[in-house]
């Protein structure tokens, strides 16, 4: 029967997740599958038999899978490897790759800091995937995710059946070799030489897209330009896609018949090819899907095959690719490519209609592929941009009919031509700078995106049914205005998703693990306040030039930014900077770029650090209004006060000992932010507020010598300590004397370097619970 196999798709699912995940949901929804496909679709007894075949056939490739994926020969206590190197990647000082241990056969996560420029060098320029050399290094766990929603780096290499990272202290250079080649080494190290020839033979603006457009190579292009590519919602054109590999492919055929070959020589000779150019291009989720659909493509029509029909072609490559690696189903790339092209092969007879309209053809397909994106792109990136359509009109034609081509063709005949095409590669380069000014000026436009958050597994629901339910009533009554009535549904998800926290009596305190630093997140009720204090920073160092990352870890952008926009935050009420140091206020530039902020509040001192200074101009910049607050100033939101305890105001004092202390209570505690307030900042606080009543400290300082002194222990009496602290810092914070004072006092202590980010949920003013995210 055509178009069945696509539910023997939703078998395997439900097999793979039911042994990766939760199989007594997974084994529940079979059967709703089966009961579905017994009434509905008139399934036999020998089909539902082939069903539940499936589901063990699925169930046990997945088994296998997961005992692969956690399965080590290594017991960490090693120090020495024999390494088989994957392609490098050189960023700076800092190199990162992966190899095989040629003595027990695990797969690691390499990561090592060149030592000199002289090494890097060489690196560069001897070291080809496939080299083999001894190296001594240290083993370690990965590590779980620190903060809620955070990408799972564990979870990533698990995955990978790597269950190690080796951080290499030493290569010995003299012991590196090529290895053996083989069929799959080689064609690794074509690729890298072909990412080799572009970057020494075409300008950077040329080389960067052309290696991501040919070999499936991103990690040349600069980070900025990616992350306006995602807010646009046109991404995907940076990555080698199934329209790219139908025109090479017809290209080719169209040559080879025009130079005599035979239709059958052709097919088969590209039946060849297809995996090579797999292999070739990354073998990314997209391209693995495109090759497979036209190598069974080709395959059916070389035996004149034509039961399948092209949903049951899609079908089939999904089981293939799913069996082949069933954990592939996590990655966010295959979801999205699989998601999108069921999508499109389930529109095509209303699509097909509008072929001679190219202008709404491409408006309905793009409508369509974001809409069975939209899950999917929320739960991972948690933001949808508001006007991807009108950036993948005027991309999409760009990319597939005008770069994607020429980059190709000029890589090809370059290698024949080579300067003979200088004046072509200077336009090219030309038309790439204007595409990615027009890119980055397009991704400047206020409320381009709406950041709704990762949704719950119930809203991820509601985004799946809402979907599917369009696709069917616009399968039923198609028409233009019957489209528009569909588009409701998916249309009324979006709009409860983003009115939920109005409606919601849950509020939140987060300490967010930020490493050596602080930044704490209160949520009031009924979206009645957002604050946030402080905002954490990365520490910078002059360097030398050689040593200078392309990618470097910025605490703001790649931590705090991403946090807030999970929980669904697009602004923040008040912007509470307790003082001037980088670990408190480093976060706030990149804070500032990508959320709005409502209020800067900054502490009353004699004299500003040359980053508040900077940081206030950023804000008169941006029309951010300014606050500036001492002892005696409130304000109250929601019934709720929120009280500034310091500084006084008066007189010169030390930056720490100026910072801002607040004081509210909210979820049935009492609760005191301290900044880096000292032990003469506590005594100062304590002689203006002898009595507080207090359930739940914020350590200041993270926990330094200098802090939480007896006297502040003794006059307030706190239940719980909660000290924001950096894993290993070079200060040595918490301090034992510190822990000991606590501990003396049976007071609980979280620590954001042990337990991760630790949070306190309430629903209205009924008392809460605590939660960390590492146990």
């Amino acid at each position: 029967m055509k178009g069945t196999i696509i539910y023997f798709v939703f078998v395997s699912l439900l097999a793979i997740f039911g042994e990766f995940s939760h199989f007594l949901w997974s084994l529940g929804l079979l059967l709703l599958l089966i009961l579905f496909l017994a009434v509905f679709k008139s399934f036999s007894g020998r089909a539902i038999l082939l069903v539940l075949g499936i589901f063990l056939i699925f169930s046990f490739r997945a088994h296998v899978e997961h005992k692969a994926m956690n399965y080590t020969d290594l017991n960490g206590k090693e120090s020495r490897f024999h390494l088989v190197f994957d392609e490098l990647k050189i960023d700076g000082n800092k190199l990162s790759t992966f190899a095989k241990d040629q003595n027990h056969k695990d797969k690691l996560a390499i990561s090592y800091y060149i030592p000199s420029e002289r090494e890097q060098q060489i690196l560069k320029e001897y070291f080809v995937p496939g080299m083999e050399c001894t190296v001594v290094g240290t083993l370690e766990k990965p590590s779980p995710p620190s903060n809620e929603n955070a990408f799972s780096y564990l979870n990533y290499l698990k995955a990978k059946k790597i269950q190690w990272i080796l951080e290499i202290n030493q290569i010995e250079l003299n012991s590196c070799k090529k290895s053996h080649n083989n069929p799959l080494t080689t064609l690794k190290r074509i690729r890298y030489y072909g990412v080799q020839y572009l970057e020494e033979n075409f300008p950077k603006e040329t080389s960067t897209l052309a290696t991501a457009l040919i070999f499936g190579n991103r990690n040349f292009l600069d980070q900025q330009l990616i992350d306006v590519y995602q807010d646009l919602g046109i991404t995907h054109l940076l990555a080698i896609s199934g329209l790219n590999v139908s025109m090479l492919v017809g290209i080719i055929f169209y040559l080879g018949i025009r130079l005599g070959v035979t239709r059958e020589s052709m097919t088969n000779w590209l039946l060849i090819c297809l995996p090579i150019y797999m292999i070739l291009t990354g073998a990314s989720p997209s391209v693995n899907r495109a090759c497979m659909m036209m190598f069974m493509i080709l395959l059916l029509s070389k035996w004149q095959y034509r039961v399948l029909n092209i949903l049951d072609l899609i079908s089939m490559a999904f089981l293939f690719y799913v069996f082949w690696s069933p954990a592939v189903i996590f990655d966010v790339g295959f979801q999205l490519s699989f998601c999108v092209t069921f999508a499109l092969i389930l529109s095509s007879v209303w699509i097909l209609k509008f072929v001679r309209q190219p202008l709404i053809l491409l408006l309905m397909v793009s409508l369509i592929s974001q809409l069975a994106a939209a899950p999917i792109i929320l739960y991972n990136f948690y933001e949808i941009s508001i006007i991807s359509l009108f950036a993948n009109l005027l991309f999409v034609p760009l990319f597939s009919a005008v770069l994607s081509p020429i980059a190709m063709l000029l890589f090809i005949f370059h290698l024949f031509l080579h300067n003979l095409l200088i004046p072509a590669i200077i336009m090219f380069n030309y038309l790439i700078i204007l595409t990615n000014t027009l890119t980055i000026k397009l991704g400047q436009i206020p409320f381009a995106t709406i950041v709704l958050g990762r949704p719950s597994i119930f809203q991820l629901f509601l985004y799946i049914f809402g979907t599917l339910l369009f696709f069917v009533l616009w399968e039923r009554r198609r028409g233009g205005k019957n489209f528009l009535n569909a588009l409701l549904i998916p249309s009324l998800v979006f709009i409860l998703d983003g009115a939920s926290p109005l409606i919601s009596a849950q509020g939140a305190i987060t300490f967010i693990d930020i490493g050596q630093g602080d930044s704490i997140l209160i949520q009031l009720p009924y979206h009645k306040g957002t604050y946030l204090i402080d905002t954490g920073g990365t520490m910078t160092f002059s360097i030398e030039e050689w040593k200078k990352r392309k990618s470097s870890y910025e605490v703001g952008s790649d931590t705090l930014v991403p946090f807030l926009k999970s929980k669904g935050i697009a602004s923040i009420d008040k912007l509470i900077l307790t003082h001037g140091d980088m670990d408190h206020m480093g976060g706030s530039f990149s804070l500032m770029k990508e959320i709005k902020v409502r209020e800067l509040v900054l502490p009353k001192t004699w004299e500003h650090s040359p980053l508040e200074d900077r940081l206030v101009e950023q804000a008169k910049k941006r029309g951010i209004p300014i606050k500036v607050v001492q002892d005696g100033d409130q304000w109250v939101s929601s019934n709720t006060s929120f009280f500034i305890l310091s500084p006084n105001g008066t007189g010169h004092v030390e930056k720490n000992d100026g910072s801002i202390v607040l004081y509210t209570k909210l979820g049935g505690l009492s609760w005191l932010f301290t900044g880096d307030l000292e032990e003469s900042g506590e005594a100062g606080l304590i002689q203006r507020y002898s009595h507080l009543p207090l359930d739940v400290l914020k350590v200041g300082h993270h926990g330094s010598k200098t802090s939480t002194s007896e006297l502040l222990l003794n006059s307030y009496h706190p239940k719980i300590a909660i000290i924001s602290v950096g894993r290993e810092n070079r200060f040595g914070h918490p301090h034992s004397d510190v822990l000991n004072r606590l501990s003396e006092r049976n007071i609980l202590i979280f620590r954001t370097d042990l337990n991760g980010a630790v949070s306190y949920h309430y629903h209205g003013k009924e008392d809460g619970t605590f939660s960390t995210i590492i146990p």
